[in-house]
């Protein structure tokens, strides 16, 4: 977590100097804002695009080999390379993947929004680590899911939405999207232990 947070502070200090700060709301063709405004049958396109990507990151982790080698590594590196896995080659390619799925999230933002806003990163990476965590609660207890993940993700944003609409302070966002990291990590490794020895 701490070089995670350490890299996306970084990475916004880049991106601040780099747009002065100032939001970026010319030059976005048509069709990029079209598609994030747009939809199939009723459904918002970028909610097609999410089942899509979490159907296909489901049937990667359940049904691929790349993905037990994952699920192997994150429970323990070392038994993991001890049977013959490759656990710098397997980090790397877990990375490569979530980079991917990071930039593309980036791009639905910006579609969503019409522009891209240099700080709109930042107020997002509390509450995805929020819901990483919580998602091993939820669905499949003390394992990290796809399902639990964004079940954990709706349940912070309608949390979250939920206090604006009601004209909470801005803090009390913050408080709610910490107190959940907090939770969730604690549930993850108690439930994590439970599962370990049963």
């Amino acid at each position: 977590m701490i070089p995670t947070l350490g890299t996306a502070t970084i990475i916004f200090g880049v991106v601040t100097a780099k747009t002065g700060g100032l939001s970026i709301v010319s030059n976005i063709p048509a069709s990029v804002t079209n598609f994030g405004s747009g939809s199939w049958l009723g459904i918002p396109k970028p909610a097609v695009a999410m089942i899509m990507v979490a159907l296909l990151v489901y049937y990667l982790l359940v049904y691929t080999p790349l993905g037990r080698r994952l699920y192997a590594t994150g429970a323990n590196r070392n038994a993991a390379a001890l049977v013959g896995i490759n656990v710098r080659r397997t980090l790397f390619l877990s990375f490569v993947i979530a980079g991917v799925l990071a930039g593309m999230a980036g791009a639905l933002q910006v579609a969503r929004s019409g522009g891209a806003n240099p700080s709109v990163g930042e107020s997002f990476t509390l509450p995805a680590l929020a819901a990483a965590f919580l998602s091993a609660a939820s669905v499949k207890p003390g394992r990290y899911n796809v399902w639990g993940t964004l079940v954990a993700i709706f349940f912070l944003a309608v949390l979250n939405n939920g206090l604006n609409l009601a004209g909470a302070p801005n803090y009390v966002s913050s408080l709610v999207n910490g107190t959940a990291l907090i939770i969730g990590i604690g549930l993850s490794a108690i439930l994590g232990r439970r599962r370990a020895t049963v």
